[in-house]
Formats: C-alpha cells, structure tokens, sequence
C-alpha cells in the first residue's frame, strides 16, 4: 500500500519499468521495458490509449532498438481496431466521403450518393450544395461529419442544401453500417 492507496501487482510492474526508462533511458533493454509496458496496457481494456502512447514513445525514442518493428506493429494493430470500432458505431447517411469543399467556404457540394443509402432515399442528389445541417453553417466537410456523428442510429438530421438556386430542407435518418 502507498499513500492510503492500493496498487495491482501489474501497476507496480508498470511503474517500475516506467522508473527504469526514467533513470536508464541509454539502456539497451529502455526499449523492452516500453514494450513490455505496453503489452500490460494492451490487456487492460482501459489503457489501450496508453498503450498508444507508450509504443509511440518507444518509435520516436529508440528508433534503431530491437524492439522497433514489434512496436510498429502493435501500434499498427491498435490504431487499426480503434478506426474499424470507430466506423462501425458511426452513424452515416451515406455522402460522407464524396464531397468537396467549394471555394466560397459557403457550403460543400455533394459529389455523389451511395445507391440505396438514407441520403439518396431522402432525396438528396449530386451537384446539392449543403448550406446547413442541423440549423449549423456549414464551411467544411468535416463540418457535416461531425454534426451526423453527433446522432445515434435512427435519429434525423435536417439539411438545408441549395440545388439549382432554389434553397430545400431534406431530412434524413442515419443508420449504422460496417465499412
């Protein structure tokens, strides 16, 4: 027990690697230690970003250690389940990837629709310019990516586009997806 506090045999370990690091950081095995707290990281389901964190400090501190490509490969590993977890849970309407910022940065154009996807079936067409989602100005793409993803499955979300100079409001319900 330190400080009124009780610790894991697995916090200790980390925290002793961690200490090795600190005080050796010129140390052929600095690595191993950084690779080892990982792992542990890696099995509590909690830490995985400090997981990330970790093996990033070790590519960018021991770039020739022998650990290196293990490292590579696990943050690879890690950032690959965290983006397909991401896209799975995400709602979509199905224009998120097929739109391009217009000069003006009043707007984006949509370049196109999934076939059978909530954003075709509600109407919305190639060439729209989207002026608003959800009552928001919309300059970026990223700008609507980030309204929709606020929505859970099912919800709506409202757009006001423009489509050959006439202003519309289309509303579409957002589904769930495997990408």
């Amino acid at each position: 027990m330190l400080s009124g506090q009780e610790f894991s045999w697995q916090d200790m370990t980390i925290k002793s690697y961690r200490d090795f690091v600190k005080d050796f950081p010129d140390s052929s095995m600095a690595d191993d230690a950084l690779l080892m707290i990982a792992e542990m990281e890696m099995e509590n389901k909690q830490s995985k970003e400090g997981a990330v964190q970790t093996l990033e400090k070790l590519l960018k501190d021991y770039p020739n250690g022998d650990r290196y490509t293990e490292a590579e490969t696990m943050l690879n590993q890690l950032r690959s389940e965290a983006s397909s977890q991401t896209r799975s849970a995400s709602p979509v309407i199905g224009v998120g990837i097929k739109m391009k910022k217009l000069e003006t940065g009043n707007g984006v154009i949509i370049e196109d629709t999934l076939p059978n996807s909530p954003a075709s079936r509600a109407g919305l067409q190639s060439g729209d310019i989207i002026l608003q989602v959800d009552g928001q100005y919309i300059a970026s793409p990223d700008d609507v990516t980030s309204i929709i993803r606020k929505h859970q499955a099912g919800e709506t979300v409202r757009f006001e586009i423009e489509r050959q100079g006439q202003r519309l409001v289309v509303e579409v319900v957002t589904v769930l997806i495997n990408l």
